[in-house]
């Protein structure tokens, strides 16, 4: 009766691994999904090996299927092993310099037992009796058969802490796998343990119904259960290096001391082989670009010769209120960049058009006026008879013309300067301020008193005379020919200031915010110019980086300083 109900059960547990393993086979083309395949079929393959013990005609045959059996545990623990780490997240760790090794040395405890009639390392004795028609094997192990347990013991024992390891950092379906696992897991090495202290208490009937191959019945029976309940291998752990892989965002995990312990392929910037040339890499030596960047910010990587853009988010990771790690995702903002890109220079585009719109009808206006009076002044050179009268309209003529070529000049320069790219070169701040002071011939007279502690800078020292040539020019024209122009250099922070300081009349606070605009001019003077010098500094100095401002007091003179990073 015993022995027919030892058959039943092991028959039962044979059936259940048979459909446990068939589900594992239509999830096969995971990785996950194939780890739990083979171990499944290695534990179904041993108890169908402790079945057909049973069942075997003759001791040679159950002695053949004993030894057979241990091909199944052998490859089964070590398939179990890679398919809890797979399963805990630790797929990282998985290479061939990891994996061929397992496997060999299974492989090796296998042929060892397998070949045990050559050398007896493994049963000392193997006894076969008949119980109500089922064989039933009587055996004493040999030195190997302790090599065999151990090594069996490591996988499980090795098995079971990455199970804990899992079970403290997760919660509902995904814990209860783990904790469901980690019992199943128990029984095989709790149930041998168990039949070797029975044995040592006299309970002989142990060493004839060996209870370890039900141990595995408990077993498919608790994974069972989480296949019908928790639908295993359908949920996160399974479709995690799936999701990884084709989610549409760059993912870095890191843990508490920086090392990248996770990545897919849209976080590899720069394109090694393998993901193992990023794990256990500080983050920041690998990506040192993402080191100072703050959420939200975005960053430009160049990958296969196309610019692509990444916005930076980044959490930190806890457990409980440990600090574990920290959660990097690369959002490929690309093309919100390309579309936004498009946007502003569409816009910038119409603005060109409303800026050169306004511009013509500026220049139009400008130039209206002189050819006006170059049309009257050569008219009235044919209807007078007056020499002087004459005379005069002809210097009209030449004072127009002149406005006309500097009008032309100034805009050609001011254009020139939207598309210039300057020469930047070192300059000696007070060797280049003192040859511009030098060199100046009209009244009112340019001072310029060397400091001698000025930094070198870097900047294109023709446009930089020419803007300070103009702001020259501009104070000579509003000051009094026995004044006297300072221009002078000072360093406050970061930035050298040239200012241009004159004792000329002075600009009122209401017009003040204006002098920068273009065409524009001070009507209530006889010395306005085109309206274009001081447009033409502002743009030179944005150019290298700075800017320029005017203060000024009316009837005391005006200070135009040029702004230039150091």
């Amino acid at each position: 009766m015993i022995a027919t109900f030892y058959f039943l059960t092991l028959f039962v547990s044979v059936v259940t691994g048979i459909s446990i393993t068939i589900y594992a086979w239509t999830h096969r083309r995971q990785l996950v999904g194939t780890l739990f395949f083979i171990t499944t079929a290695s534990g179904t393959f041993l108890l169908v090996c402790n079945l057909l013990i049973l069942v075997s005609p003759t001791a040679q045959t159950a002695y053949f299927f004993a030894r057979l059996q241990h091909l199944g545990a052998s490859i089964g623990g070590v398939s179990i092993l890679l398919f809890i780490m797979v399963y805990t997240g630790r797929i990282y760790q998985l290479n061939p310099a990891y994996i061929i090794p397992l496997y060999a040395s299974a492989s090796f405890n296998s042929v060892i037992i397998l070949t045990d009639p050559m050398h007896d390392w493994f049963y000392w004795s193997f006894h076969v009796i008949q119980i109500d028609n089922f064989s039933f094997v009587q055996a004493t192990f040999n030195w190997w058969f302790f090599v065999h347990s151990t090594y069996m013991l490591v996988i499980i024992v090795w098995c079971s802490i990455l199970l804990l390891l899992a079970i403290r950092g997760t919660t509902g379906m995904i814990r209860r796998q783990y904790v469901g696992l980690f019992i199943a897991l128990q029984f095989p090495p709790m149930t041998a343990i168990l039949s070797v202290i029975l044995m040592n208490m006299g309970l002989d009937w142990i060493d004839i119904y060996n209870p370890y191959p039900i141990s595995f019945t408990i077993f498919n029976l608790i994974v069972l259960r989480i296949l019908l309940r928790d639908h295993f291998l359908d949920i996160m752990p399974v479709a995690y290096p799936l999701i990884l892989s084709e989610i549409p965002e760059g993912i870095i995990v890191t843990d508490a001391y920086n090392r990248i312990i996770e990545i897919n392929p849209l976080a590899k910037m720069h394109k090694p082989p393998t993901t193992e040339s990023y794990i256990g890499k500080l983050v920041h030596e690998t990506f040192p670009e993402l080191q100072f960047l703050k959420t939200g910010d975005v960053i430009t990587v160049n990958q296969a010769n196309r610019l692509v853009y990444f916005e930076y988010q980044s959490k930190e990771l806890y457990r409980g209120d440990e600090r574990i790690g920290r959660l990097i995702v690369l959002r490929d903002v690309t093309r919100q960049r390309q579309y936004q890109q498009r946007e502003l220079e569409l816009a910038l585009q119409q603005e060109r058009v409303i800026i050169l719109t306004k511009f013509i009808e500026k220049v139009s206006h400008e130039v209206r006026t002189p050819l006006a009076i170059i049309r009257n002044s050569a008219y009235l050179i044919n209807r007078v008879d007056d020499i002087q009268k004459r005379t005069d309209n002809v210097e009209q003529i030449k004072t127009q013309v002149l406005r006309i070529n500097r009008l032309v000049d100034m805009m050609l320069k001011i254009t020139h300067l939207e598309s210039a790219k300057p020469t930047f070169a070192p300059i000696n701040v007070d060797v280049f301020l003192s040859a511009i002071g030098n060199g100046w011939q009209s009244k009112p007279d340019v001072v310029y008193t060397p400091s001698g502690n000025l930094p070198v800078i870097h900047g294109d020292q023709t446009l930089l005379y020419e803007a300070i040539g103009e702001l020259l020019d501009n104070a000579s024209r509003f000051s009094p020919p026995d004044s006297t122009i300072t221009l002078s250099a000072t360093v406050k922070g970061q930035y050298l200031h040239i200012t241009v300081a004159d004792e000329g009349m002075g600009i009122d606070d209401k017009t003040l915010p204006f002098v920068f605009e273009m065409f524009w001019r001070n009507e209530v003077t006889t010395h306005s110019g085109l309206g274009l010098g001081l447009p033409f500094v502002r743009q030179i100095a944005q150019l290298h980086g700075g800017d320029v401002h005017v203060t000024s007091q009316v009837g005391v003179g005006s200070q135009f300083t040029i702004r230039l990073p150091i």
